[in-house]
Order: C-alpha cells, then structure tokens, then sequence
C-alpha cells in the first residue's frame, strides 16, 4: 500500500514538475512548438490524470478502513478464539476483492507514473496512459470487487484526452 502511495505522488509530483516547466519555457519564450503542443496536451490530459489519481485514492481508503476496522475488531476481541477469514471481514463483503485489487492497482500505478511522471512523456504517453487506465478499470480485478453494474464509464475517461 505505501509503495503505491509512493508511485502515485511520485507521479503527481512529476506531472507537476513537466506543467511547470513546460510553462517557464512558454512564458520565457524558449519554447518550440512541440513544447506548446506538450503543455497542452498536458493541459487537456489533467483531468484524466486527476481522475485515475482520484480513483486510486478511492481504491487505498476502502482498504485502510478494513483495515482499521479489523485492528479495533481485533483489539477489542484479542481474548476470543480468531474469527474465520470470511467473518472477519463482514463490515464489507467485498474487503477480500479489494485486497486483491490492491496488488493489481500497484502494477497499474507504477506503469500509468512511467507514462505521465517523465520528463520525455508525449502525446503518445498519454495515450498510452488512457489505454492503461481502460484496461485497469475494464480488468476482472475491478470488475468483481465493484461488481458489472458498476463498471466505470471508459468513454468519458477518453473524452478528457486531447
């Protein structure tokens, strides 16, 4: 879970870094085209970017919730027999899912930071970064711990691209 965190403010902190300097070279008047076309793709690409972050964020505080609702469960029964697995985690049906969502979200996380957190990072990466995020959120992980019903709308993640 922290090496996800991790990944997510790295990748926070290098999407900002790109905007900010791709804005000194606009304001400075040293940047070329590509540096224009750049800033704004980055501009347009924000949104989405916000989103999947948003997302992931989402994802990490239900995870922290079980597991703070397991440590006070725990704590207050710490002289009772262990409770089964499935028991254990009855607040939530679903904690199991998230669990297992939790290890595919790290994978998701390091790969969408490699495509937005670079200096290098194009047009190109952030497609590459929206292809990511469909899949992610079109993934059998995501789909048996939201359930089918609530798939996330993939088209409007796309309409945020520029």
């Amino acid at each position: 879970m922290l090496d996800t965190l991790a990944s997510m403010e790295r990748s926070l902190r290098g999407m900002e870094a790109r905007l900010v300097a791709l804005e000194e070279m606009i304001r400075e008047g040293r940047a070329r085209t590509n540096h224009r076309r750049s800033f704004l793709n980055l501009v347009f690409f924000l949104r989405t970017f916000e989103a999947i972050q948003a997302i992931c964020w989402g994802a990490l505080s239900h995870q922290l919730v079980h597991l703070e609702a397991r440590a006070v469960q725990r704590a207050l029964h710490h002289h009772q027999p262990p409770v089964e697995a499935g028991a254990e985690a009855a607040e939530c049906r679903q904690a199991r899912a998230f669990e297992q969502l939790q290890r595919k979200l790290l994978q998701f996380v390091t790969a969408f930071e490699g495509c937005t957190g670079s200096a290098e990072a194009s047009q190109k990466s952030s497609e590459k970064a929206i292809q990511l995020a469909s899949q992610f959120l079109s993934s059998k992980a995501w789909r048996s711990t939201l359930g089918a019903s609530s798939e996330f709308p993939i088209g409007e993640l796309k309409g945020y691209a520029a």
